[in-house]
């Protein structure tokens, strides 16, 4: 477990004073660590490399790290699995021509994509588990519209994924979007 370990300091000091939404938020690493719990323990995965790509699966996404360095750290199995899950971002200006509720829908479907057209099973246990963790993030701060809108994206990435990559963890993001649902 020493990649595990390297990628778990990597992502701590990569993520260094973020901090999750909400009016009382945690250190960002605090998600990472999270997800990859949920991996281990819903997926029963216990594959290195898996569990340090879902440490670090927000990384490239959401800190300064690049993808060389990734690749010189943990190798190319688990690089590839965090570029398999890092999302892809529109121009910002685009923002402003399009307004904020086109702007999202445009980066959701492009999430939607990468997950339909190149996630491997690996990959779709960890986003499946990030899933997990955003929605219980969710049912504290997002409500309304936004959290009707989230459960719809959510609702979609179950049918794209489907139960096979990890079925306990597929059943565990389908009840609380169920349960969450239902309050909305």
């Amino acid at each position: 477990m020493e990649l595990v370990d390297r990628a778990i300091r990597f992502a701590a000091e990569a993520h260094s004073g973020q901090t999750r939404e909400g009016p009382h938020p945690l250190p960002y690493v605090t998600h990472p660590l999270e997800v990859m719990q949920f991996v281990y323990s819903l997926a029963s995965e216990r594959r290195p490399e898996v569990l340090a790509a879902a440490v670090l699966h927000d990384t490239l996404e959401e800190t300064e790290a690049t993808e060389r360095d990734l690749a010189s750290l943990f190798g190319p199995r688990v690089t590839e699995l965090v570029k398999m899950l890092t999302r892809r971002e529109p121009d910002p200006a685009l923002k402003k021509q399009m307004g904020a509720e086109a702007f999202w829908q445009l980066r959701s479907d492009w999430m939607l994509d990468g997950i339909r057209n190149g996630m491997d099973p690996d990959a779709q246990r960890i986003k499946l588990a990030d899933r997990l963790s955003n929605l219980n993030e969710a049912a504290y701060y997002k409500s309304g519209p936004k959290l009707r809108r989230y459960l719809d994206q959510t609702d979609q990435i179950l049918v794209i994924i489907g139960p096979a990559p990890a079925p306990t963890l597929y059943s565990s993001v389908s009840a609380l979007s169920a349960r969450l649902r239902a309050s909305v």
